[in-house]
């Protein structure tokens, strides 16, 4: 990342060898096999980390394309990737200020970004409030699934 860490920043390049240690949920990768099962082009994996999602996406049989802005976390991710004898374009960026040359049928990204989406383009096709694919309630929704569609 860029710029100056903030006292809520992790610095996930100093804690990528442990990061696997703590970030043990798998409550979501159900509803992430699921939606990759439907996509015939490549996906786009944005925050990839150290691939707790993008490990069973691969071995599932997507093609990826792994993002995420700490090299660190990438590194961890790669010799998951080589210890598997799977295959992906990993690639460190900034998010925001990335410029890749593929088009994708899905991108996958874990945090809120729906104002940058809108910004690029794209348009709600759904607003889920759980990995069972509920409908999300503002006060009651553990977290938001945005599915979106790029126009035109």
């Amino acid at each position: 990342m860029t710029g100056p860490q903030t006292e809520t920043q992790t610095d996930y390049d100093r804690i990528a060898e442990i990061y696997d240690l703590y970030v043990t949920a798998d409550y979501d990768l159900p509803f992430f096999l699921q939606e990759a099962a439907e996509v015939r082009g490549p996906i786009l994996e944005l925050t990839a980390g150290t691939g707790r999602l993008s490990i069973p996406l691969l071995e599932a049989g997507s093609q990826l394309t792994c993002v995420d802005g700490s090299q660190g976390m990438l590194d961890v991710l790669s010799r998951k990737l080589e210890e598997r004898a799977l295959k992906a374009e990993v690639r460190c960026a900034d998010v925001c200020d990335l410029e890749l040359p593929t088009v994708y049928e899905v991108a996958i990204l874990r945090e809120r970004f729906e104002g940058m989406a809108r910004d690029e383009g794209f348009q709600v096709a759904a607003l889920y409030g759980s990995y069972d694919r509920s409908a999300f309630e503002p006060d009651r929704s553990p977290v938001m699934i945005w599915v979106l569609e790029k126009r035109g």
